[in-house]
């Protein structure tokens, strides 16, 4: 939290607080201001939904534009998966396992300051099947610093 005091006339003062949200990391230290931080909240939170859409409509090139070169993946089918050629086959493996797969979203959680995004999901393996086979899910994402591309998604279930 930074604290301005700026003077508005003689006899009267005014403090202005600005909020910034900071993270520490190997790299370096990450601010961004309050306003900052929302705008890229959003931006996380429509990517994510961008994200299981296509997910959901079973677009396997269009899952290819949230994930870079060196992205990674982790979940208790493929232990930790590291490069995009071995996190998309993962995607794919699990669009070809469950050709009916769904994914509802409950609820996000924003850490902008840490470029980290965790969804809540209720996954339906054959919604036409078996409605109320259900599998709850919880998706870490973290993105990039420098664009909406998933960095590392960590499934737990």
């Amino acid at each position: 939290m930074v604290t301005r005091i700026r003077h508005t006339s003689k006899n009267s003062l005014v403090v202005v607080m600005f909020a910034s949200m900071c993270t520490s990391s190997a790299d370096g230290q990450s601010c961004r201001s309050t306003s900052q931080a929302d705008v890229w909240a959003n931006t996380m939170e429509e990517t994510a939904r961008r994200y299981y859409t296509s997910f959901n409509d079973h677009d396997l090139n269009g899952l290819k534009e949230f994930f870079k070169s060196d992205s990674e993946l982790e979940d208790k089918g493929n232990g930790h998966l590291i490069g995009f050629d071995a996190v998309i086959g993962a995607h794919d493996g699990v669009l070809k396992a469950l050709p009916n797969i769904h994914f509802n979203i409950v609820k996000m959680h924003r850490s902008p300051s840490s470029n980290t995004l965790v969804v809540e999901l209720r996954a339906q393996k054959d919604p036409s099947k078996d409605p109320d086979d259900v599998i709850r899910i919880a998706d870490v994402l973290e993105f990039y610093d420098d664009e909406p591309k998933i960095k590392f998604l960590r499934a737990y279930d």
